[in-house]
């Protein structure tokens, strides 16, 4: 398959923001990757320096003034940022906010070196993994006490995509088509979570202020090697992306008092496409244009932060839905009774390739997941109620968020608990049964062993074979000494046996209590008031 980027112009004299991030490497470390992904699209990648979506929003007291601008090549992008420079603020204070979609280099070199932005806010928007193996590649961040708390911020977090091409048509590991190398974790069920960033920048207050927000741009492309000159590339949809469940649920109230039906019935047909996190953001503030007097570039992002939370709630939902579906009680259930060696083979197999699939969540849940989010709580300045009285709902939904995922976790490790008890119960059984199958060898051994004796004894002289005179001597001698051989191994035997049933019939009584089904993700009391 071809590439579905085209080539585009480049202005070769517009590098003197990338002079500025390869000038500061010396003093930031982390800016290095940055730096190499400018180089890597100005000169190995034209197109990629390109292709990319901007916008710019202006404020007033009422919320939303006039029709947002939207660009779509760097060269309007530029040409537009130009004349507001030279024009200048003049009488009339205005608060703008400027929104731009994937790291684009020539977007990157117009917004960058207008606004004298540090390159260490592109730098955090484009990597988004939790720590580096590289020993050149720097992923460290700046002080906390730098971020200015309702200046900046950069969260992450996930969003579903359902209906990826089978495994089969995909390279193992899979990655989007764009600047920003986010990873997607396919699953078996053809769902994929890819992790998506929302970074923030703002200058000035008031009256007059200057704003920048970057946004991951949709996933319609994957690849195997995003790096790569000539990489795999396979497209998911030949339209919008397609979100699990249909994305995440609208959070606008329901009207309070409406007018009439027609209201409602213009509400209800109304709502976000969930095409893109900036489409989506720009629906929001069209159909809600409402502002305050005193509107701060961080509340122009209240939108966009509601449309993170709503993600995070659709990760939650995915997350109890595959636990349930799973059934790890049901299968644990399912060959307990079972004594066949094969059978119980097959079962302990699958069920450790179920633990080492939970074990897999359990890292994620109790990792990565609840890092992001408790990361995404200190950046927006929500770590406990005192600190964000003004926004209380929205401290609200991130410790829903942070409480149901802790909840969850814990039933994944009680689960991993159960499994590990039951493998060693299936471990027991495969070791009774291979001691029932040598006690029938014993018996087999207590017939044989005294006839083939006897038999060996009398072979050696006289008229002891068959047909001859003193056969029936063999009978006389062999039948009773097979007796008394079996008479001294069958109490052991009986001991051993009754010892067996005893320990049965504990494991039954263990089995049946310890593997009771749980309700652990069941709402609690809490949750449902």
């Amino acid at each position: 398959m071809t590439s579905p980027r085209r080539a585009s112009y480049k202005d070769q004299n517009q590098n003197s923001y990338i002079k500025l991030v390869e000038s500061m490497q010396g003093r930031s470390p982390n800016l290095s990757y940055f730096y190499k992904e400018l180089k890597r699209q100005y000169h190995s990648r034209p197109e990629d320096a390109e292709i990319g979506r901007a916008g710019l929003y202006e404020f007033d007291d009422r919320g939303l003034r006039g029709i947002p601008k939207r660009f779509f090549n760097a060269t309007d992008f530029r040409d537009h940022v130009a004349n507001l420079s030279s024009a200048g603020r003049g009488q009339s204070p205005v608060r703008r906010l400027f929104v731009l979609e994937d790291i684009v280099a020539n977007y990157v070199e117009v917004i960058g070196k207008n606004l004298c932005i540090d390159p260490s806010v592109f730098a955090e928007h484009l990597r988004d993994t939790t720590y580096t193996e590289s020993p050149y590649k720097s992923n460290g961040s700046k002080l906390p006490s730098s971020y200015k708390p309702g200046q900046s911020f950069s969260i992450v977090y996930y969003e579903l995509l359902r209906d990826l091409p089978p495994r089969s048509q995909l390279f193992g590991q899979i990655f989007c088509y764009s600047n920003v190398y986010r990873k997607i974790k396919a699953s078996d069920d053809r769902i994929g979570i890819v992790a998506r960033k929302a970074t923030f920048w703002s200058r000035g207050g008031g009256n007059a202020w200057d704003a920048l927000l970057l946004l991951d741009p949709p996933v319609r492309y994957v690849t195997d090697n995003p790096l790569g000159s000539y990489s795999n590339i396979v497209e998911l949809s030949k339209g919008p992306p397609k979100r699990y469940q249909n994305g995440y649920i609208d959070f606008m109230p329901w009207p309070k008092n409406p007018a009439n039906f027609q209201e409602l019935m213009n509400f209800a047909a109304d709502g976000p496409k969930r095409w893109s996190a900036i489409n989506d953001f720009e629906y929001y503030w069209k159909t809600y244009p409402r502002g305050t007097p005193d509107l701060s570039p961080y509340d122009s992002t209240r939108f966009i932060r509601k449309i993170v939370v709503a993600n995070w709630m659709l990760l939650l939902e995915y997350l109890q839905r595959n636990y349930l579906k799973s059934d790890f009680e049901r299968n644990m259930q399912q060959y307990r009774k079972f004594c066949n060696v094969s059978k119980l083979q097959a079962h302990q197999h699958a069920m450790q390739g179920q633990q080492i699939m939970l074990n897999t969540w359990i890292r994620r849940w109790t990792g990565v997941y609840p890092e992001n989010v408790r990361s995404a709580m200190r950046r927006l300045n929500l770590q406990s109620p005192e600190e964000c009285r003004d926004r209380m709902d929205e401290y609200e939904d991130w410790s829903y968020i942070l409480a149901r995922m802790t909840d969850l976790a814990s039933s994944l490790i009680r689960t991993s608990d159960n499994i590990t008890t039951h493998l060693d119960w299936v471990d027991s059984q495969l070791t009774q049964q291979q001691s029932r199958d040598i006690n029938r060898l014993t018996w087999l051994g207590a017939v044989f062993l005294p006839l083939s004796f006897t038999c060996s004894i009398l072979s050696l002289g006289g008229d002891f074979g068959p047909g001859d005179d003193l056969f029936w001597v063999y009978f006389v001698v062999a039948v009773p000494f097979t007796l008394f051989v079996a008479l001294m191994v069958m109490p052991n035997a009986m001991r051993e046996r009754a010892k067996q049933k005893a320990q049965d019939q504990l494991d039954r009584v263990e089995q049946s209590r310890r593997y009771a089904p749980v309700d652990s993700v069941a709402p609690k009391d809490w949750e449902l008031t």
